[in-house]
């Protein structure tokens, strides 16, 4: 297994560095895609983030982690009020987002092996199977019902019984 993935047992000058850079660039990604939402500050089909922190794993390994959620819990924090619910969700939302990563860059890894990223077609499918439709149904999932559980969402969403007035989650 390459040393990138494997997790560090102390942070490095370079590292922590890539970090803080992947935390910035992530929160800034982020605001464009917020601007994209069909309501202001709300929740977007398009999330510039994640493929950005997919990216960032699979490439440089592991220790970013700690950058994907930052970016994401700075950008949630962003765009809320100050409460503690606001900040634990923020918080939720941005450990959702790092492990639904750490997850699709995992699996793909288990299943390309040593071969590069798209070289075969069973690689192209691996790739869109864990990153493009796992990794953020994952994310959906627990913020949803990180919102259901904390009261800013009914269970309905769940079956679909009635429509939103407000968009969940970013």
């Amino acid at each position: 297994m390459n040393r990138i993935y494997k997790l560090p047992t102390a942070l490095d000058r370079k590292t922590i560095l890539q970090i803080v850079l992947l935390a910035i660039i992530y929160f800034g990604v982020s605001k464009i895609s917020l601007s994209l939402a069909y309501l202001p500050g709300a929740a977007t089909p398009i999330w510039i983030g994640s493929g950005l922190g997919f990216a960032a794993i699979w490439s440089l390994g592991y220790p970013l982690l700690p950058g994907i959620f930052l970016g994401q819990f700075i950008s949630n924090i962003s765009t809320q009020e100050l409460t503690p619910t606001s900040i634990l969700l923020s918080f939720i939302f941005g450990i959702a987002d790092a492990l639904s990563q750490l997850l699709a860059v995992y699996l793909i890894n288990r299943s390309i092996r040593d071969r590069h990223l798209l070289d075969r077609a069973q690689d192209v499918f691996s790739f869109v199977l864990f990153a493009a439709l796992l990794a953020p149904a994952l994310h959906a999932t627990i913020c949803v019902t990180t919102m259901c559980l904390l009261g800013k969402a009914p269970w309905t969403i769940y079956r679909h019984l009635r429509k939103q007035s407000k968009p969940l989650c970013s």
